[in-house]
């Protein structure tokens, strides 16, 4: 058994990067190494919650990405001071662990920083590829040259086509790169959470949020006015947070409900309404879910997904300014379902 320790550090943009690496977490467990998690406060309060003091937790400051009101692009123009100084940051403790802590792998999902040289260390990733407009091709570049210090790069995807994540998770250079591996899909749920269950739906929509803000509120307070009140079918909100509504929802609401609560919720229902977030998308893919997805504003890798997902995975999609629309959609998507259940048992 390996008892080396390892070190794991997830991004701070959104719950999916901290769900997927704590799949890396058991896997590490169940081998025997010792796990440190490096993640900022946030990040340190949903591993508790889940491993307790089975791991160690190290701290580290988080890249502070918000969306703005007017649009992703000056969202990341204003974002980009901070996160380079974060990069800096996370470069030096890096190197401070791996002397400290001597260990044998060190795992990054999406944090550019966090490798050393002369050590085994590996870029988790859906994303080879970055889907932003022309304008802003200089991105690619930048991503492609700070992956290619890692030893590493393991891509949560399949290798044959249709790819879940499309064209995000094919390799778009040439020349030397770290080696390219294909895990397949990580969701965050087990088969035993769920066995011995009924599958009898507890909610009929269940609305599943996250992601950085504002936009996880701005949502939030849509749908929360879309299904205020809703009488025909059963609401439940997953928030994603901890900070109190802004609006007062008349249905019931989780903030940050245990892993397996939540695979509970999500395996009982019979609709998810959520953004299309890939981790997410692995979530449900592997659950047999039924999804409507309603992509961030101007996130482009979101609405390449939901655009990906309804054409090879016939899962429909809205854009948020016809968010009032979705009401009509999943109730008369219910209401067909419902109606083909009883005609079956005739």
């Amino acid at each position: 058994m390996d008892i080396s320790p390892v070190i794991i550090a997830p991004l701070d943009w959104g719950m999916g990067h901290f769900t997927r690496s704590a799949m890396k977490v058991r896997e590490c467990l169940a081998v025997g190494h010792k796990v440190y998690v490096a993640v900022e406060e946030r990040g340190e309060k949903y591993f508790r919650s889940v491993f307790g003091d089975r791991i160690e937790y190290l701290y580290l400051p988080g890249y502070g990405v918000t969306y703005s009101r007017w649009g992703v692009v000056w969202g990341i123009m204003w974002s980009l001071p901070h996160m380079w100084r974060a990069y800096k940051v996370e470069r030096k403790l890096a190197e401070k662990w791996a002397e400290e802590i001597n260990p044998s792998r060190m795992f990054s999902d999406h944090r550019y920083g966090f490798w050393v040289k002369r050590r085994f260390t590996v870029f988790m990733t859906h994303q080879l590829y970055l889907p932003v407009p022309w304008y802003l091709g200089f991105l690619n570049k930048i991503h492609h040259y700070l992956i290619k210090e890692f030893t590493f790069i393991s891509v949560y995807d399949r290798e044959e086509e249709p790819r879940y994540a499309g064209k995000l998770s094919r390799e778009a250079w040439s020349g030397r790169y770290p080696i390219i591996t294909y895990s397949g899909l990580a969701s965050q749920f087990h088969l035993s959470f769920f066995e011995g269950e009924e599958d009898i739906p507890m909610y009929d929509i269940l609305i599943l949020l996250s992601g950085p803000e504002p936009q996880r509120t701005i949502l939030e307070n849509k749908l929360i006015k879309v299904f205020n009140p809703e009488k025909d079918f059963k609401v439940g909100i997953v928030r994603g947070t901890d900070k109190p509504l802004e609006i007062k929802a008349e249905f019931d609401s989780y903030d940050l409900p245990q892993e397996a609560f939540l695979g509970q919720l999500l395996r009982q229902c019979s609709l998810v309404i959520c953004r299309s977030g890939y981790s997410t998308i692995m979530d449900l893919l592997g659950m047999g879910k039924t999804p409507i997805f309603i992509p961030t504003p101007g996130q482009w890798e979101q609405e390449y997904l939901a655009k990906h997902m309804k054409k090879h995975f016939n899962a429909p999609w809205i854009p948020e300014r016809r968010v009032r629309i979705i009401r009509f959609v999943a109730t008369n998507f219910l209401r067909f379902r419902y109606n083909n259940m009883i005609t079956g048992l005739s």
